[in-house]
């Protein structure tokens, strides 16, 4: 006769597609409910419970009603708070509901703001344990005191289905998936591929996969660059099929100002990512080895320029990084490194706390 399974709970804002085969994953080990207030994404069938709470909305802070009452209702063995401070019903749950056995934060970071620092940092020594998406944010944590002992890192991914890279054939194009948002700095792709278009072969393209506030900006200003007919836009997929067509096409992806999941799955994908050293970035970032699997540019239109033509015109060059890009995230970055991340922290299993994103 089998174990039980222990119950867990995450208590989460929304949930979104590409969690769920993170939480699959981890519901082969454990009876896991995830409470959340955004649109249902499983079926009657899906193999973890998902339980959606209405939320009132106070300016900027969100209030899940029934949070409380879902924690207590139910005997669980470990709890997961994900905490975003600006969604007081789960720092309040997570701070004062009784009866918790194993209380656990996940994805806490460090900001320029004190007050919401210090509630971060008082959270982290109140937990039984913390699961960080990145190396640099734990060892920030340890370095302010964090026991080592409640410190653990479920480094944060994308899913790609059986992670590969396609050699041979032609690839031609300079991609970009995600939302528009001048964040990513979209306009300084643009202008930096039509300033080098004249050093490139003909052939390659700038492709944009997404929507956003800020498409038809990007459209226009392709169009007053004289460069509309070697740029694409295309509308947002989450499709894996049409997602692996385009990144089979790509001789690099980019995100100039932001650096977040779609560098994990551009990796995946085997094709290197192109950013700047100061790019937004919720850790994902680390992943990156300049030269070795993509290129951290200086944050300037120049570097991304340079960083352009050398995988347009440098096919050895761009292939290596691409192949180093697939096995750093078959090594690090796949589901069962971010699940295996969780599950340490709930069993209390201490994990050694690597000296940076690229050791064991």
């Amino acid at each position: 006769m089998s174990a039980q399974k222990k119950r867990v709970l995450i208590c989460y804002t929304k949930l979104a597609h590409y969690r769920i085969p993170i939480f699959e994953r981890l519901a082969a080990y454990y009876d896991l409910t995830i409470v959340h207030s955004g649109e249902r994404c499983t079926s009657a069938d899906s193999c973890f419970e998902e339980i959606v709470l209405p939320v009132r909305r106070v300016g900027r802070f969100h209030y899940q009603t029934g949070l409380w009452s879902v924690i207590r209702r139910n005997r669980y063995e470990a709890v997961i708070f994900f905490l975003d401070l600006a969604w007081i019903s789960i720092v309040l749950s997570f701070l004062f509901c009784p009866g918790i056995q194993r209380r656990i934060t996940w994805g806490l970071w460090r900001t320029g703001r004190r007050i919401p620092n210090l509630v971060r940092l008082c959270s982290a020594l109140y937990a039984h344990a913390n699961v960080f998406y990145s190396v640099g944010a734990a060892q920030e944590f340890l370095t302010l005191g964090v026991p080592n002992n409640k410190i653990y890192v479920a480094r944060n991914t994308v899913k790609v289905e059986s992670p590969y890279r396609r050699e041979g054939g032609c690839r031609n194009t300079l991609l970009f998936v995600g939302s528009f948002d001048r964040r990513k700095r979209n306009d300084v792709a643009i202008t930096a591929f039509s300033d080098i278009v004249n050093l490139i072969p003909s052939q390659i393209k700038l492709v944009f996969v997404g929507d956003g506030s800020d498409k038809e900006t990007a459209r226009g200003l392709a169009r007053s660059r004289n460069v509309s007919d070697r740029i694409e836009f295309h509308p947002a997929t989450t499709d894996d099929q049409t997602l692996r067509l385009f990144y089979s096409n790509a001789i690099a992806s980019f995100s100039f100002g932001q650096a977040g999941l779609s560098v994990l799955q551009s990796l995946g994908h085997g094709v290197p990512f192109i950013t700047c050293r100061k790019a937004v970035s919720g850790g994902e970032i680390e992943n990156i080895r300049h030269n070795y699997n993509g290129i951290l540019c200086d944050n300037d239109i120049e570097g991304l320029k340079t960083a352009f033509v050398k995988v347009c015109t440098d096919c050895d060059f761009v292939s290596q990084l691409g192949l180093n890009a697939k096995e750093h995230y078959q090594k690090y970055c796949d589901e069962y490194n971010m699940v295996n991340g969780f599950r340490s922290a709930i069993e209390g299993i201490p994990q050694q706390l690597p000296s940076s994103v690229w050791e064991e």
